[in-house]
């Protein structure tokens, strides 16, 4: 009914999409959850929105948009997305590692090493992988490879 009302509203369309999420309907909500990102693509918390639903509904589809993100030169978008995702769950480590992968990429050696630096401390029970990362970026490798 909301919808209906304002249909050029997009936190109805992102709420739907939760909804969706909630369900199980992870097509519904990816689609509804683009539909809003499509009314406003320049703002930021749509386009986080749209990436938040998309990390938990289809993470090729999520390193596809955070890829085209970092190829057209939005790395302050993709940056601010990690950060939030971090403060928001700080205890998942993939949020610290792709963060190293984007300053890897963005050469922001220094940045990228901090990053894995904190999350070794946060998760001692994976030090030896993260430890085998921060090897990678010394020795100049991307440490999630090509996936941006």
């Amino acid at each position: 009914r909301a919808i209906s009302l304002a249909p050029k509203k997009q936190t109805f369309y992102f709420f739907l999409a939760q909804i969706y999420l909630n369900s199980g309907e992870k097509q519904k909500a990816i689609e509804s959850a683009k539909f809003a990102h499509e009314l406003a693509p320049q703002l930021d918390t749509a386009w986080m929105n749209y990436a938040s639903v998309l990390s938990l509904a289809d993470k090729v589809e999520f390193e596809k948009l955070i890829m085209i993100a970092v190829e057209e030169g939005q790395t302050l978008r993709v940056e601010k997305m990690f950060l939030q995702q971090i403060s928001r769950k700080p205890d998942i480590y993939q949020n610290y590692v792709s963060l190293s992968a984007l300053y890897f990429k963005t050469g922001q050696i220094d940045k990228s090493k901090d990053i894995l630096d904190e999350a070794i401390v946060k998760f001692p029970q994976i030090k030896v992988q993260l430890e085998q990362l921060l090897k990678q970026i010394e020795e100049g490798k991307n440490p999630i490879g090509k996936s941006f």
